[in-house]
């Protein structure tokens, strides 16, 4: 959504979607409620005690009294099959939060660069050197295509080539630690210690040659090593980026170490098939969280070659299961699914995949609104109910289809459902977008101050997880609706008891200037809005050289629009 506009060229209604469905249905909760259910049994055991005891031997009457029993009994079983349901339900849950934290419980997240240091080490193509002796050790890190290795990795690639000859028999044993061998690689300048724990390759031997270290054992263990380890660091790191502690770090790591894995899983193309059946599952992993990463950030996840390249691989090695996510992710699946109805994985990608086809139906530019509700419909039956983040996805696109044909009431079906999805505190990034939403939803129909809170909201929750994309919008959201109407400036400037048209405007200005600056580099309806506003405040008043500053437009932002804390 772009700007607070009311959504344009309304559309027939069409049928509602299965989620708005499900959250105008949520009273049957209520009628499987416990309490309800016992009452319930009671009074018709009761009745039918009763009954009995009034119609004694009664031929005609007993069977009633008997079968008021039996639905008694029915619906305390019933009740407790429920109960028992939803606390598996509620452990379950537990379980994946437990997990989700033990994921993160020990990362430390990388500081801010040292910009005067951070110049001086600018990763090169390392050095071929022919004055550098034999080396195997140093031509394995040569042909791993990586310049920079965090040292953990490094560590872990070394010790796993020095182990390596101990699984061949009759192969010599090399007696050295990983200490030894990385202290004499940094002493030759092969290795140099850079910032934030990363190690540069800065000189490589000319021997032996890729074809004697591709056939050596220590290759075979080191490249798989490497992976490994990276896929593990990237799955933490990708939880990491929904933790409103953890998620600034988090990106810093990606924004480090991005570049060098989406190299990684370039270089495994063409690799040996045995190695490379090895290593799909952990590239699938990496190309998981790269995913995440694109997200957060607006990018086009098949612009940088990682999914062609892992469809590729998984294709040549037989992973049915990888080849179809690379290609979902990629745009080019097929309409037939490659894996068996049967697997375990194969209901969330038949849902990604519908997911998928309705984004690309409402990338066109005159989108067929109806089709793309159809394949979110679908999605949402088969999103697994444990994947919230998904079914906030879904909840969201799904809203939005709904605000363009203005059906507003099912929109908010749909995000009211979203809200209560995420409102245990899982997926506080899908919250803020719902939040957003809502905002577009209520200003839509004339609901404008409960609007501007949404984007407050919106806006306080991404930057409690440093969501640059997600702020710029909410910026983008409120600086326009000020400049439409800035009355409501004063809803957004804090507790002032006076607020003025000229700082209202002059406020927007710089809102507006911070989304462009957060989202580079042409942002037509930011900057439309931005000369709309520098243009009024102009024609307020001439210049004052007394309050210079007081009637010029900002280029970068003063005062947060964020909601008071109560």
């Amino acid at each position: 959504m772009n700007g607070p506009e009311p959504p344009r060229d309304p559309r027939p209604p069409s049928p509602e979607s299965a989620a708005s469905v499900l959250a105008k249905s949520s009273v049957w909760q209520g009628f499987l409620g416990i309490a309800w259910v016992i009452s319930t049994s009671m009074i018709l055991e009761i009745g039918s005690k009763l009954l009995e005891g009034w119609v004694g031997a009664s031929h005609l009457l007993a069977p009633v009294a008997g079968w008021l029993s039996g639905v008694a009994v029915f619906l305390i079983v019933f009740g407790a099959a429920y109960a028992l349901w939803v606390k598996v339900t509620e452990l379950r849950r537990r379980a994946e939060l437990l997990r989700i934290t033990n994921t993160t419980a020990d990362l430390v997240q990388p500081g801010l660069l040292v910009r005067a240091r951070a110049a001086q080490f600018e990763p090169e193509a390392p050095e071929l050197d022919p004055d550098l002796p034999y080396n195997l050790i140093a031509a394995i890190l040569r042909d791993l295509g990586f310049r920079t290795f965090e040292t953990a990795a490094l560590y872990e690639v070394v010790a796993a080539a020095l182990a390596a000859p101990a699984r061949v028999p009759d192969a010599p044993i090399d007696d050295r630690t990983p200490g030894t061998v990385l202290t004499d690689l940094v002493e030759r300048g092969i290795l140099v210690r850079g910032v934030q724990d990363q190690v540069r390759l800065a000189r490589v031997p000319l021997l032996p040659d890729s074809a004697e270290v591709q056939a050596d054992p220590a290759w075979a263990a080191a490249l798989p090593t490497l992976v490994r380890h990276y896929a593990d660091r990237a799955t933490q790191w990708s939880v990491a980026l929904d933790s409103t502690a953890l998620s600034p770090g988090a990106q810093r790591w990606f924004d480090t170490e991005g570049p060098g894995l989406c190299e990684l899983v370039l270089a495994c193309a063409g690799m040996d098939p045995e190695i490379a059946r090895l290593l799909v599952p952990e590239l699938s992993r990496i190309a998981d969280a790269l995913d995440t990463w694109f997200a957060r950030k607006g990018w086009d996840e098949a612009e940088y070659g990682v999914a062609q390249t892992l469809s590729r691989l998984a294709a040549e090695t037989g992973c049915a299961v990888e080849r179809e996510l690379a290609e979902i992710r990629n745009g080019t699946a097929e309409v037939k699914s490659l894996v068996s109805p049967l697997h375990r994985y194969s209901v969330a990608l038949r849902a990604r995949r519908a997911l998928r086809s309705a984004l690309r139906e409402l990338a066109e530019p005159s989108p067929e609104l109806v089709v793309a509700q159809r394949y979110l419909d679908t999605a949402w039956r088969q999103v697994p109910h444990t994947d919230i983040p998904g079914r906030v996805c879904v909840l969201i696109d799904l809203a939005e289809v709904h605000l363009r044909q203005w059906q507003l009431d099912t929109a908010q079906h749909c995000l009211q459902l979203a809200e209560s999805l995420t409102s245990d505190g899982r997926d506080p990034a899908g919250r803020a977008q719902v939040h957003e939403t809502l905002g577009v939803l209520l200003w839509a129909r004339g609901e404008p101050r409960r609007g501007l809170r949404y984007w407050q909201w919106a806006l306080a929750g991404y930057r409690e997880l440093d969501h640059e994309l997600g702020t710029a919008r909410c910026l983008q959201h409120l600086g326009s609706a000020v400049v439409v109407a800035p009355p409501y400036g004063s809803l957004l400037l804090g507790d002032e008891t006076e607020v003025t048209e000229a700082e209202v405007l002059r406020q927007a200005t710089g809102w507006l200037a911070e989304s462009m600056n957060l989202r580079p580099p042409h942002q037509p309806l930011a900057e439309r809005y931005w000369e709309a506003a520098r243009a009024r405040l102009a024609r307020l008043r001439p210049f004052d050289p007394d309050e210079p500053e007081a009637w010029l437009p900002l280029d970068r932002i003063d005062r947060w629009p964020l909601p008071d804390v109560a």
